[in-house]
């Protein structure tokens, strides 16, 4: 039942928020969490960025995402730790 509430709840955020994902994360211990949106700019582009709370380096982070084509996808990331990436992923449904 909170499941289901919940569910709705962040469907309609993202509605009302004009956003296609809505995250949000409690984290581990207290005093950790993340907050999220994430919007698809264009077919195949999809940017994000999320708030981290509380832990040992709360910021921002911020991904673009962009689908080459049925197979390929390109990922570009950052976080608040410091950590950035590009990624190329390959992904073959069976």
């Amino acid at each position: 039942m909170a499941g289901s509430v919940a569910a709705e709840l962040r469907q309609t955020l993202s509605e009302t928020l004009g956003v296609d994902d809505l995250e949000f994360d409690t984290g581990e211990t207290q005093g950790q969490g993340k907050v999220g949106v994430g919007k698809y700019l264009a077919p195949g582009v999809y940017v994000s960025t999320s708030q981290q709370f509380g832990g040992d380096k709360p910021g921002p982070g911020v991904a673009i995402e962009y689908q080459l084509n049925d197979h390929w996808q390109f990922k570009a990331s950052t976080t608040p730790r410091g950590n950035n990436g590009i990624d190329i992923l390959w992904e073959k449904r069976y």
